[in-house]
């Protein structure tokens, strides 16, 4: 009905904010002086997402706006992308849109995903773009080296070569620690890879292929007390074999806690603190944990 409204009333920029916060169609029926003003429809994409889908068409033909309209939502080029589809090929413009957002590089065009200088501009805004750069530059171990110092995670989006590259792993899991479970299954059961990484946060070894290593598990108990936690929620940790009652023993001689237990079977466990003369009370109090 705002269509039929007074020419006053559809100009009115207090009144027509209040109704884009219930319906953003609205800003096709507002005067033709708001209906082209920048400033106007910015403030109401920043309002309201849904408010792209119902700025005029003749806008997002406006590169100047567009890039505005980019700084306020990552998505809009996805619109832009449908009204203007040679846009997105354009490197002039691709440049200055991957300054202001890097996920911008999602709605692109094939060429600006394997341009390796525009991905690169992308990566410094956002590593996280590079899930939208091209196979070959996800390959590309300079390029994802600086993404994966800024943010390990973005590991999940490397090529296969490197997520098989210790080097480029250990650089990952040093910023972000969780990045170790996008490395290649070959480097998560390295049993050195895994336990130089433990240096750096004992939560490794959750993601690693050697949580429910008895033998394994216990040497690292000794050394780092904390990644005990990790191999219990693995799910994993309680296969260690009555021989590992030996490496266990050493836990305790090297000032391990009692928690360390949690990685035996109870059959295990009982017969370990029978051993070191614990009373079966402390037994049952620690194995409900």
């Amino acid at each position: 009905t705002l269509q039929y409204a007074d020419v006053e009333l559809r100009s009115n920029q207090k009144f027509l904010q209040n109704l884009i916060d219930l319906n953003p169609a609205c800003l096709r029926f507002c005067s033709k002086e708001l209906l082209y003003d920048h400033e106007f429809n910015l403030k109401a994409l920043q309002q309201n997402s849904l408010s792209q889908d119902h700025i005029d068409p003749s806008l997002w033909h406006d590169t100047s706006f567009v890039l505005k309209a980019l700084a306020v939502s990552e998505t809009v080029l996805e619109k832009v992308a449908i009204e203007l589809p040679e846009l997105m090929g354009d490197i002039d413009f691709a440049f200055q849109a991957l300054q202001i957002c890097g996920k911008a590089l999602e709605f692109l065009s094939e060429d600006v995903k394997e341009d390796v200088n525009l991905v690169t501009v992308a990566l410094e805004d956002e590593p996280q773009a590079l899930a939208f750069a091209s196979s070959s530059l996800q390959d590309n171990h300079r390029l994802v080296l600086n993404a994966l110092k800024k943010d390990g995670s973005v590991l999940s989006h490397a090529g296969e070569s490197i997520k098989d590259n210790v080097a480029m792993v250990i650089e990952a899991t040093k910023a972000t620690p969780c990045a170790f479970q996008f490395a290649s299954e070959r480097i998560r059961k390295d049993q050195d890879v895994v336990w130089n990484l433990l240096k750096i946060s004992p939560e490794v070894l959750a993601f690693s292929l050697l949580a429910g290593d008895g033998n394994f598990v216990l040497s690292a108990a000794i050394h780092y007390e904390a990644a005990v936690q990790y191999a219990a929620e693995a799910g994993s940790g309680r296969e260690c074999k009555k021989s590992d009652l030996i490496s266990v023993s050493q836990v305790w001689q090297h000032g391990g806690t009692v928690h360390c237990a949690m990685l035996l079977s109870l059959d295990i466990f009982t017969n370990f603190c029978i051993f070191q003369s614990f009373h079966i009370k402390n037994v049952l109090f620690w194995w409900s944990f």
